[in-house]
């Protein structure tokens, strides 16, 4: 029974569940502002409202665990930034202003402008409102009077796409965390640099950097415990998460752990070093009058409405730049991990055929050359630089010949015979190698708590080609990029052999985040990676243990079942 009533209502029971153990103040502010919203009846069964008070008062709802159908209390769209809009636009983020009354928050709230979702629109509805006023976070918990640590969650997207919506609580939260995932600018709005005043770059890692200050101040009020905070991230979030163990801009404090799926800042997507010709060339394409004044520039671009700038750099690719005026990347990646002194514990992977997107990619593009070709120097040259490696001694093609081919191979120069090597090489390059390499260096600084991990697991699900055809390949996705986070976040649904998957994985990233320790009961112990190659977790209906990671860069190859290429007869461009 509700200790502050005589009824036993279901929201009197949530009510007793939130207000349990918090501080007499706060509870009757909190209480104060849940009369005030019953007596209007905007209250549902399913809604709560938790005050913040040096904010205000939030409107969250009731949601269900994955699989026990445990209460979720949810807080989704909290913006912790007025809208980087107008003036503001390419500038750092401030923060949010308090409010007044109660700001419904059942909902998510818009994504951060990116083209797929704006062409969509209507005139009139891109006339309706802000769509720049995007930076908001979503916080999930079960229980207000607890201290729990924190999980906080930044979405990958090659910097252009991703939002919070995406990232559902339902698998992590049948676990004791609280769960924070955040938006931040992406694309040109994000990570546009002249490095200059008016464009200083990188604001959208500064959004990232805001929200962590945000949970910092109030996460306890949610259950969280401020001195107890996770960053994960996957691809283009695992290369921010990397980045901010690193940077001299974030402050000591901010978080404590860090875990990252299938990216880091070391890899050639990691950081972009030639940002103002980058923006030089997109003016040029999107006709500003005079590239070389970036003055000029920097009003061409401040000028443009949203769609536009959307449209003009639609094609574009962003990432993180060198030498911002912010100081978020005043050197190359390399340098500042040298020169940082700061030790997390971390844990990370890859999938096992992680790079299968990007020579999809390429396939897309030069498959008839690919197919027919029997230079077989000249084929893989073209895959290394459309990977984005430049090597003009030659030494990368030479090295890669060496490990995946034989003398004979090479000779044929038959694409399908050599295709499972050169998944490999793909995976290798654009995720495995830099992922690999910085929890290879972290291990250095603290190799009793950084976890190395090769998610293994084939289910039904997929993710590979994101809603694109992909019959006309000839090969399969395999275990693909991001097809780990299918079980760390309910967004597909699951078989019941899947679901014994992500009762693991969920196992696996909040013991970490709980303990530093990440394990599963009943499962093999997961060792620390104490030898510059391991040893490492493979995640799979049965984890298991090896030694040397450097198997993994031959994965496809060794595998004497060829299951990731397809028959000819189905590979039609």
């Amino acid at each position: 029974m509700c200790s502050n009533c005589d009824c036993n209502s279901s929201r009197c029971r949530s009510n007793a569940k939130m207000f349990g153990g918090i501080g007499c103040v706060l509870v009757l502010v909190t209480v104060i502002a849940v009369l005030v919203v019953t007596m209007t009846d905007a209250l549902g069964a399913d809604d709560i409202v938790v005050t913040i008070p040096e904010l205000g008062s939030l409107l969250g709802s009731v949601g269900k665990s994955g699989w026990s159908g445990k209460d979720i209390y949810q807080f989704r769209g909290i913006h912790f930034a007025e809208s980087p809009s107008g003036e503001r636009r390419f500038k750092p983020p401030v923060p949010r202003s308090p409010w007044s009354g109660v700001k419904d928050v059942r909902e998510n709230d818009i994504t951060c402008p990116v083209i797929t979702f704006m062409q969509a629109l209507t005139p009139e509805q891109l006339e309706e409102r802000d769509w720049e006023d995007c930076l908001h976070l979503s916080v999930y918990t079960k229980d207000f009077s607890a201290n729990l640590p924190v999980m906080f969650y930044i979405h990958g997207g090659g910097f252009t796409n991703g939002s919070a919506r995406d990232h559902p609580p339902g698998y992590l939260l049948e676990n004791d965390v609280v769960l924070v995932v955040t938006q931040y600018r992406l694309g040109a709005l994000g990570f546009l640099a002249t490095n200059t005043d008016a464009i200083s770059g990188n604001v959208g890692i500064l959004d990232v950097l805001l929200a962590l200050e945000w949970v910092q101040n109030n996460i306890r009020h949610f259950g969280g415990d401020p001195s107890r905070v996770t960053i994960f991230g996957q691809s283009a979030g695992a290369g921010i998460v990397s980045l901010l163990t690193m940077s001299p801009a974030v402050r000591d404090g901010l978080f404590h752990q860090v875990l990252i799926q299938s990216g880091s800042v070391f890899s050639q997507w990691g950081c972009e070093r030639h940002p103002v010709l980058r923006a030089r060339t997109i003016a040029q394409q999107g006709g500003c009058s005079d590239v070389n004044d970036l003055d000029t520039v920097n009003k061409f671009f401040m000028d443009l409405p949203v769609m536009k700038l959307l449209e003009i750099t639609e094609f574009s690719s962003f990432r993180p730049t060198l030498g911002d005026l912010n100081g978020v990347v005043p050197e190359t990646p390399k340098k500042l991990w040298n020169k940082s002194t700061k030790i997390y514990p971390a844990m990370g992977g890859v999938t096992k055929h992680d790079g299968t997107f990007q020579l999809a990619n390429i396939y897309n593009v030069i498959g008839p050359q690919l197919e027919t070709s029997n230079d077989a120097i000249q084929m893989i040259e073209d895959i290394s630089i459309g990977l984005g490696i430049n090597d003009d001694t030659g030494y990368i093609s030479v090295m890669s010949m060496h490990m995946f081919f034989t003398q004979e191979e090479l000779e044929r120069g038959n694409f399908r015979e050599m295709l499972p090597a050169i998944v490999d090489m793909s995976s290798n390059v654009v995720i495995k190698s830099p992922t690999f390499r910085f929890l290879q260096l972290n291990s250095l600084r603290n190799p009793q708590k950084t976890f190395l991990y090769t998610f293994d697991y084939a289910g039904e699900p997929t993710r590979f080609g994101y809603g694109h055809p992909t019959d006309h390949l000839p090969f399969n996705g395999g275990v693909h990029h991001s097809d780990d986070n299918i079980y760390i976040f309910p967004t597909i649904p699951l078989n019941a052999k899947d679901i014994e998957i992500a009762k693991k994985m969920s196992s696996l990233w909040t013991s970490f985040a709980t303990t530093g320790i990440p394990r599963v009961e009943g499962e093999v112990d997961w060792p620390p990676m104490t030898r510059k190659t391991g040893p490492y977790l493979h995640i799979n209906e049965t984890c298991s243990v090896s030694d040397d990671f450097m198997k993994e860069f031959t994965v496809t190859k060794d595998d004497e079942s060829n299951s990731i290429v397809r028959p000819p007869a189905i590979s039609k461009l």
